[in-house]
């Protein structure tokens, strides 16, 4: 079950990407408000979150990301204390003139996968922000239908019909596959998605295969974002 042709994952690039191509994220409260509010004006400085290059500015308060994560933020702070998950580089930790954390926008999306990831019992969110970072700090390409896609470290997919999913089996990596949910009728009538070969759900052979749990990324890259953009335009809230 998704939850919230194989995919060759690049190598992990810990520096922001470039700034360039940007995507148009959906908004949680355009149907309040008409005006698309792009750029933020936060602390003095223009936020786009359109732009990669702000991807990795410290913005979003722990409590924040736990909203983002649809977890306590009780819990997410005992995460950090128990050093189960840890700030990036580009984080800003707490000091005495500004007590509260604050992480990227790229962080809070980690967060927010690891966190879905880990949920139940014997989740553990140590092994769960690894396999997120697999998508937020690396690009991955994938085939489909003849077709090649590329989507950038915390990036999606692009294309009519494509869906960005993750693809996790317990590992400290995970791989990241273009998937069409676009009906299509089989010969019994059914409709089904396509994109997930049996190379991609199994790329290892061991005695038993295990199925793997798969997250759309496409509808918690749109939480994520919302929740970060309603933090910075609080006049956009119903």
């Amino acid at each position: 079950m998704i939850a919230g042709g194989s995919a060759n994952a690049g190598r992990v690039d810990r520096r922001p990407p470039a700034a360039g191509r940007g995507r148009q994220f959906a908004r949680p409260y355009t149907d309040v408000v008409d005006k698309a509010f792009d750029t933020a004006v936060y602390g003095g400085m223009s936020i786009d979150l359109n732009d990669p290059a702000n991807w990795d500015t410290p913005l979003f308060p722990v409590s924040l990301a736990a909203q983002a994560a649809r977890i306590a933020p009780g819990t997410m702070r005992i995460w950090f204390e128990r050093k189960r998950v840890f700030l990036t580089e580009y984080d800003k930790p707490s000091t005495k003139e500004q007590p509260a954390r604050l992480l990227t926008l790229r962080s809070v999306l980690a967060l927010a996968v690891a966190a879905e990831l880990s949920r139940g019992p014997g989740g553990d969110v140590s092994l769960a922000l690894s396999q997120a970072k697999s998508w937020t700090y690396a690009g991955h390409s994938g085939r489909l239908d003849g077709k090649d896609y590329f989507a950038p470290p915390a990036g999606l997919f692009e294309g009519e019909g494509i869906m960005t999913v993750l693809i996790h089996h317990g590992t400290e990596t995970a791989h990241v596959v273009p998937v069409a949910f676009l009906p299509r009728k089989g010969e019994d009538g059914s409709e089904g998605m396509r994109g997930l070969t049996l190379d991609a759900l199994f790329p290892s052979c061991p005695p038993v295969r295990a199925m793997p749990r798969l997250l759309a990324l496409n509808w918690i890259d749109r939480y994520v974002r919302g929740v970060c953009e309603g933090y910075l335009h609080p006049e956009c809230k119903p």
